[in-house]
């Protein structure tokens, strides 16, 4: 094998027994919890959450590059989930406020006229 592939024996048995640097050891350890991680939230987070959660559950100062590499490398993608709308819908049995001002906004004394906005207000 090693003729074919035009490679001396001698280098291969030294590959096959060299110790894993400490950059190989922290990128396996990072692979595996990516893993878990993607697992335990069910597959929602991307890179950017991923690597935030990481970092506070386990103390560790991961960039968003390194997780992004590493899920690529395991071919992990999060869910897209539809964007939620929210929006007031008027009731139907409700009843609009009259117009009194009539857009004449400008006020010959002060304390004349009030005007406020009450979208935001929950009521009933």
């Amino acid at each position: 094998m090693c003729q074919c592939l035009g490679v001396k024996r001698a280098n291969y048995y030294r590959w096959l027994h060299h110790e894993r640097s400490q950059f190989d050891k922290r990128w396996d350890l990072l692979i595996e919890t990516v893993r878990a991680y993607h697992e335990t939230y069910d597959h929602k987070l991307g890179y950017r959450m991923m690597k935030d959660y990481i970092n506070h559950d386990k103390g560790t100062a991961y960039t968003e590059y390194q997780v992004y590499k590493v899920m690529r490398y395991l071919g992990l993608k999060s869910r897209i989930r539809q964007k939620r709308h929210n929006c007031t819908v008027r009731a139907k049995d409700a009843k609009a406020a009259p117009n009194v001002l009539n857009r004449d906004f400008n006020a010959a004394i002060p304390n004349e006229k009030w005007v406020t906005d009450v979208t935001e207000f929950k009521y009933g």
